[in-house]
């Protein structure tokens, strides 16, 4: 036996005659002997290893769960993007988005892609969707946000006129009044594209 393995076992020795010490004085001495004997099976290399694959599988297994649900919300969510698609773009879009959420949860790259869950709309459906971007484009008010653009162009235009403050609100309802026309344009995509879709299956 070499010095360090000596050395090794004897502190080994003193740590357990200290340890089993200590246990007596808080339960029994055979209560202490139950508990050392069942600390060196439930601490040897094999079984700590076994412990710690337990571990990653339980976190790898809820991280997939939480992939599969946040895949399934998002393709809900996304459910009129979808619909507008074709079934080659519509495959792509789900494909990239568990790419993206693999990436996020740290999950293997051959985790398996959840089935997408999609029904084409009905009639009825189409009919809806149709309504409700009609109303949200009559509640968008184009002129006003034309006339807001030019309006805080004007001013900002002109740094002598506005402070710090007035010019970041000016900024800030610039940004607005284009995301508003934005706004406009994609309802209107959309509104097409669900017409196109309601010739075709009416």
């Amino acid at each position: 036996m070499t010095t360090e393995m000596k050395t090794l076992k004897d502190t080994v020795n003193a740590l357990e005659a200290l340890t089993t010490q200590v246990l007596s004085s808080l339960y029994s001495p055979a209560q202490a002997e139950v508990m050392i004997s069942s600390a060196k099976i439930n601490y040897t290399e094999e079984a700590v290893e076994a412990r710690r694959k337990q571990e990653e599988a339980r976190a790898y297994n809820e991280a997939l769960r939480n992939a599969v649900t946040d895949f399934k919300d998002k393709m809900k969510a996304a459910y009129w993007d979808i619909a507008l698609l074709s079934n080659d773009k519509r495959t792509a879009f789900a494909s990239e988005s568990w790419d993206e959420l693999k990436e996020s949860y740290s999950l293997r790259k051959n985790s398996q892609q959840p089935a997408l869950d999609f029904t084409e709309p009905t009639v009825e459906q189409l009919m809806a969707r149709r309504s409700e971007l009609i109303a949200s484009l009559e509640r968008i008010n184009l002129t006003q946000a034309h006339d807001e653009i030019e309006f805080c162009e004007g001013h900002l235009k002109n740094k002598s006129m506005l402070t710090h403050d007035q010019r970041g609100v000016r900024e800030r309802q610039l940004e607005s009044a284009k995301s508003t026309i934005t706004r406009h344009a994609d309802i209107e995509k959309e509104l097409d594209s669900v017409q196109e879709l309601l010739k075709e299956a009416l």
